[in-house]
């Protein structure tokens, strides 16, 4: 009797926790272009970190119209890495076909970023390729997910690195570019001078997002107060 008890009560908490995690998605905010275009808009996620800072990814920082989805931290975490990685999956999906419905998007340019534990989440993501995702911007992150083959469509995604020179993440941020390198991905990277783990400045995620979108234009100006690495 006590037995069946225990099972039940067990039970019965198992099944309120795989339901609160599953109705406590990420909280969205969103930004969208200023004007209504019928021409195809690229569509990026900013995964928050630990804490729940968010990158302030804007327009301006992306350097073209786009939606931008910033998503808040949940108020109850997934019980594994895994599960986070799949909650993020169904987010992004859900959000895409809401996308679909009322704008042309650019399926060529489905971006994912994030600073610190959203780094390491956007990481995981385009490995995994659940998603169609197309370019990665990575901050601050140890990326330390890893698969025993890479998938040629990974191969074909762009990934962005940033890090300040002074971050304690900064091995395990070489190991990831190394990792994807080796297995011949598209990577770029660039060190941020004076700073330790903190989103890097405006003018550095711009010139980070010029490289990873391949925009054709002028050099981005760095404050003179930053010397350039």
């Amino acid at each position: 009797m006590r037995k069946a008890l225990l099972i039940s009560i067990l039970l019965f908490l198992a099944i309120a926790v795989v339901y609160v995690w599953y109705r406590n998605d990420y909280t969205a905010a969103y930004i969208f272009p200023k004007q209504v275009t019928s021409k195809p808009l690229p569509v990026v996620f900013v995964f928050p970190a630990m804490q729940g800072d968010t990158a302030p990814i804007t327009q301006e920082m992306i350097g073209e119209d786009a939606i931008v989805v910033r998503f808040t931290q949940p108020n109850s975490t997934a019980p594994t890495f895994s599960a986070t990685l799949q909650k993020a999956e169904h987010q992004i999906e859900t959000e895409l076909a809401k996308f679909r419905e009322h704008y042309n998007i650019d399926t060529t340019k489905i971006v994912c970023c994030g600073f610190s534990l959203g780094g390491d989440v956007v990481f995981a993501l385009a490995l995994r390729h659940v998603v169609p995702i197309t370019h990665v911007l990575i901050m601050g992150s140890r990326c330390t997910y890893r698969l025993p083959q890479v998938q040629q469509t990974v191969k074909q995604t762009r990934f962005a690195f940033l890090i300040g020179e002074n971050d304690e993440r900064m091995q395990q941020h070489r190991d990831a570019i190394n990792y994807l390198t080796t297995n011949n991905c598209q990577v770029s990277k660039e060190k941020v001078p004076g700073i330790a783990h903190q989103i890097p400045n405006k003018e550095y995620v711009r010139k980070a997002f010029d490289s990873l979108l391949e925009h054709d234009t002028a050099p981005v100006v760095v404050p003179t107060s930053i010397s350039k690495p």
